[in-house]
């Protein structure tokens, strides 16, 4: 590449590159961004365990939500599906317990449901499809494609190929709630309550799970 006056324009070639607080890998794994995140999060459940013991139950669990989840969640509707997240599942896990003092061999399910936490898989399920009703006019539905009337009408349209995996994710949880939820989708605060209830009651854990809502 050069500019008008023919001298060379030297690009430099990185491996990984830290852009809006997410490292992205030249290969497009998150690997790197995930253990940059562990620390943060190992510091953020060291800071819950000195305070636990002179704090009431609820501040402690305020505490996780403004350090702990802030971190944990920012930027999950891009790394949360990536296959080297179970570290970061373990780390929150180990969290919960610590905040009602629970032994390992506890149920964690149960804990996160007591909390009223989304798990990390949840978490991710939920951040994506609030992405989507938070952006709608980014996405086409069936209905905008042809004028045939069909129980799929209201679902959002695949692309062809999934080259933004989160857009094609997001599209997809979206299409796997049940419609009633879907119906509410205009009204972001009616849709997030929703959410936020048959999440904690059927308390999901894992990705697929969103099928049986």
């Amino acid at each position: 590449m050069c500019r008008e006056n023919n001298d060379p324009i030297r690009i430099n070639y990185y491996k990984k590159v830290k852009f809006l607080g997410l490292t992205i890998y030249n290969y497009l794994s998150w690997n790197f961004h995930i253990e940059e995140t562990i620390p943060k999060l190992n510091e953020a459940c060291f800071v819950i365990i000195t305070v636990r013991s002179y704090l009431s139950y609820e501040i402690v669990r305020k505490i996780y939500f403004s350090h702990f989840h802030s971190i944990m969640s920012y930027g999950i509707i891009f790394w949360g599906s990536s296959s080297e997240n179970n570290s970061v599942f373990k780390t929150q896990t180990r969290t919960i317990r610590v905040i009602v003092n629970s032994s390992s061999g506890t149920f964690s399910n149960e804990l996160f449901k007591e909390l009223q936490i989304l798990i990390l898989h949840c978490q991710c399920i939920y951040s994506l499809t609030m992405f989507v009703t938070n952006n709608r006019q980014l996405f086409k539905s069936n209905s905008d494609d042809h004028n045939l009337s069909t129980r799929y009408n209201s679902d959002l349209h695949l692309p062809t190929a999934n080259l933004t995996i989160f857009f094609y994710l997001g599209i997809i949880m979206y299409n796997h709630l049940p419609q009633s939820l879907k119906e509410l989708s205009h009204s972001v605060r009616w849709f997030r309550l929703t959410m936020n209830r048959i999440f904690f009651k059927k308390s999901l854990l894992f990705i697929g799970g969103i099928s049986s809502l």
